[in-house]
């Protein structure tokens, strides 16, 4: 397992990992919130190529569907992030980030 973002909030902090398993042939994106000791999973997935994930900070970001213009119904061309949220990644693949929403996390994809 590899801390590889960490969020100080007044007294609270939030962790997201890449944590591997045993057998080292899944991968998992995880979130504990306010020091908890519970895990939110955001993705599970196979070894297979490089992921990173760093912290995206407050500001505009323009969503996949906003840089193609290949949007389904409802898929918002950008997101503004009022705190921070999680950049998460797969290098020459793709990113998105996850925002806390409405008491849980969603993914937006940001490339392909």
């Amino acid at each position: 397992m590899a801390l590889v973002y960490c969020k100080h909030n007044h007294y609270r902090i939030d962790e997201a990992w890449i944590e591997i398993n045993e057998t080292k042939t899944r991968m998992r994106l995880v979130v504990y919130l306010n020091n908890s000791f519970k895990p939110i999973i955001l993705s599970e997935f196979d070894i297979s190529y490089s992921y990173y994930i760093s912290e995206a900070g407050a500001g505009t970001y323009e969503t996949w569907c906003g840089k193609t213009g290949d949007c389904e119904d409802g898929e918002p061309k950008e997101v503004v992030v009022k705190n921070s949220a999680i950049n998460f990644g797969c290098y020459e693949v793709g990113s998105s980030i996850f925002v806390w929403y409405k008491n849980k996390f969603i993914e937006i994809g940001i490339s392909d």
